[in-house]
């Protein structure tokens, strides 16, 4: 199984009030992970991710969220493999 071991689960809060007033987003990017054909990203209110305000599988190791909060989310990532096997959420 791949598995995505390097990021940590990380606090997600807007870059500076005036560039988040022209175009808000926050851009997410961690290791490739070899053998990966997607991933699995959760963004949530709470670092328990019990409110998760995003759940999507994207094929790149990178992610733009448009709509940026206003106070503090988390978010964490796993890889899937060509068999659609997942590897463990990053903590």
């Amino acid at each position: 199984m791949v598995c995505l071991g390097l990021i940590a689960t990380a606090a997600l809060t807007p870059q500076g009030a005036q560039a988040q007033a022209k175009k808000p987003r926050i851009v997410l990017r961690w290791t490739a992970v070899p053998g990966a054909k997607a991933y699995e990203l959760e963004i949530a209110a709470d670092r328990a991710f019990s409110q998760v305000v995003v759940a999507e599988k994207v094929p790149l190791n990178g992610y733009r969220w448009r709509a940026a909060p206003q106070k503090t989310h988390h978010f964490r990532v796993r890889s899937i493999d060509s068999y659609g096997r997942k590897g463990e959420w990053s903590w």
